[in-house]
């Protein structure tokens, strides 16, 4: 009978809290019924780093869906919630059709879905913070009725997280730090599978070939059309640092003494033939422009001379004669 009765309140605070019935003090934290969680089901997302999720999830903006009657996990608008205690506009984490979770205790389920592919609802459960790592999920009593972040570093004592909903109306926080006693009245702790890759630095390696031309150089050489270093006879690499445009841009033809007889230097392109062209002198081209895979990780790419053949018009004068023809 026991196990009837729990079985039903259980469920009757899950409806509650899915339609918005009731007060957030009633489900921040709540552990839903094992039938809820999707425990037999697998998920399908794509991980993403915390670069991607930054980008996805940017500061300063609202997880909510003001303006639209619908709930938008994966999006966000630039206005607040217009009451603290509705979850009517709030965003709330979905899993196979249910809401597991609205305003803070949703987005710190949503951080942990979008970069492991699973359900943080069936991860293992810690009660302390002794091992705590980027990735994790803290559900603890920061202020009435709680609060729960993910963490995206671990530094010692201090713990640097992500958020939303901290004393704003679904505002979404990154890079607040607070010490491990801070989490007072700690819940739980939804440990991650793995810490989170939170590598800011990825680079792109860029390499050139000559395609065609030729090289006149004191410092660099051809082999089999790619440019090398004259000095150790390694393959010539420019490196770009994720989201950091070049002051000078891509190398220009003069740099390398490049040139082609019978043909005019256009830009460096990512084939040998057609693909995307880029003009050396763009000062504003970022490694995302170039290979836009940088975002999963460092990544190098060859790029290609491109040439256009010289042409020579050349004009005819009758210098006196006379023309007979229909063309």
């Amino acid at each position: 009978m026991k196990t009837a009765i729990k079985r039903f309140v259980s469920a009757a605070l899950a409806v509650m809290m899915v339609f918005g019935m009731a007060p957030l003090s009633a489900f921040v934290g709540l552990e839903l019924p094992e039938w809820m969680n999707g425990s037999s089901l697998v998920a399908s997302a794509a991980s993403k780093n915390l670069v991607q999720l930054k980008e996805k999830y940017p500061d300063g903006k609202y997880w909510n869906h003001v303006g639209s009657s619908s709930n938008n996990p994966n999006g966000w608008t630039n206005t607040p919630c217009p009451s603290h205690s509705s979850t009517s506009t709030c965003n709330g984490f979905v899993y196979n059709g249910t809401t597991l979770g609205w305003q803070c205790f949703g987005f710190a389920l949503q951080l942990g879905y979008d970069a492991y592919g699973s359900n943080p609802k069936n991860w293992e459960r810690a009660y302390n913070l002794d091992n705590i790592k980027p990735g994790d999920i803290i559900n603890y009593d920061g202020t009435n009725p709680g609060h729960t972040v993910f963490v995206t570093h671990v530094n010692g004592d201090t713990v640097t997280i992500a958020e939303c909903n901290y004393k704003a109306r679904c505002i979404i926080k990154w890079g607040r730090t607070l010490k491990k006693s801070e989490f007072y009245n700690l819940y739980n702790v939804y440990v991650a599978p793995y810490a989170l890759d939170n590598n800011t630095t990825k680079t792109l390696s860029v390499y050139y070939n000559a395609n065609g031309g030729s090289i006149s150089s004191d410092t660099y050489k051809l082999s089999s059309n790619l440019i090398y270093n004259k000095s150790d006879s390694t393959k010539y690499v420019q490196t770009w640092t994720y989201n950091n445009a070049k002051e000078n841009g891509l190398v220009n033809k003069g740099t390398f003494g490049l040139s082609r007889t019978g043909y005019t230097f256009v830009g460096w392109g990512t084939k040998a033939s057609g693909g995307t062209v880029f003009d050396p002198d763009d000062v504003s081209l970022k490694p995302s422009d170039i290979c836009a895979d940088i975002k999963n990780g460092s990544c190098s790419v060859t790029l290609y001379a491109q040439w256009r053949p010289n042409t020579l018009k050349v004009y005819y004068n009758a210098n006196g004669a006379s023309i007979s023809s229909d063309t």
